[in-house]
């Protein structure tokens, strides 16, 4: 599945102190549109809502920080530490995250549309009652994951790392797992999140046990 990229104009305002352009933009309710935040480090921070469009986020480092509510759209972040970050009921749209480290974060109620990952550490992440459309996830690490009461819709998975993620009441069905590692995975006793979905023929081998099958 091709996605297209996200398209950041030229010409990026800098943002230098993050806290302060946090506190201008809730005072006096403005949008960050074509910016560039880079190298910030912050802990406890929070985006209290912000609307983050055209604009790139880079190598910076907000641990336990709070994006819940906010919409990012045509967004690249790359390079950054989001370790236990609270992302519930935020929006993505035509987003790239890349190379970046979301540890424990928690994207509950989040709805994501055409947004791609890349070499990313999502291990212990929180998607549930999350919507996916259209999403490319490629070299992820997306283990201990609970992606639980999701809804996926033309996902494509790359070599993604999903041992011992929860897929409770996610249906899997159209959702190509035959290049994912998914020792473990968790699901509902009857199996029924992996109806419809494709396997190859050790993975086939796993689940039949899962479900109390013999095979001979």
């Amino acid at each position: 599945m091709q996605i297209k990229p996200p398209t950041i104009p030229e010409g990026l305002k800098e943002i230098s102190d993050i806290r302060d352009e946090l506190r201008f933009s809730m005072e006096y309710e403005t949008d960050f549109d074509s910016v560039r935040i880079s190298r910030a480090h912050e802990e406890e921070l929070s985006f209290g809502g912000v609307y983050i469009k055209n604009s790139t986020i880079e190598n910076c480092r907000f641990i336990n920080s709070d994006f819940s509510d906010c919409t990012f759209i045509n967004v690249i972040i790359k390079g950054c530490d989001l370790s236990n970050c609270n992302f519930n009921n935020t929006y993505f749209k035509n987003c790239s995250i890349i190379s970046s480290k979301l540890v424990g974060a928690c994207f509950r109620n989040t709805v994501q549309l055409e947004t791609t990952y890349d070499n990313c550490n999502a291990e212990l992440t929180d998607y549930n009652e999350a919507r996916f459309k259209n999403i490319l996830i490629s070299d992820c690490d997306f283990s201990s994951s609970l992606i639980c009461s999701a809804e996926l819709k033309n996902i494509t998975l790359k070599n993604v790392k999903l041992v011992k993620a929860t897929f409770f009441k996610t249906p899997l069905k159209d959702v190509n797992l035959t290049d994912c590692i998914i020792d473990g995975l968790v699901v509902s006793d009857n199996g029924a999140e992996l109806r419809g979905a494709t396997v190859d023929v050790y993975q086939a081998a796993m689940f039949a046990k899962l479900l109390g099958l013999n095979i001979e």
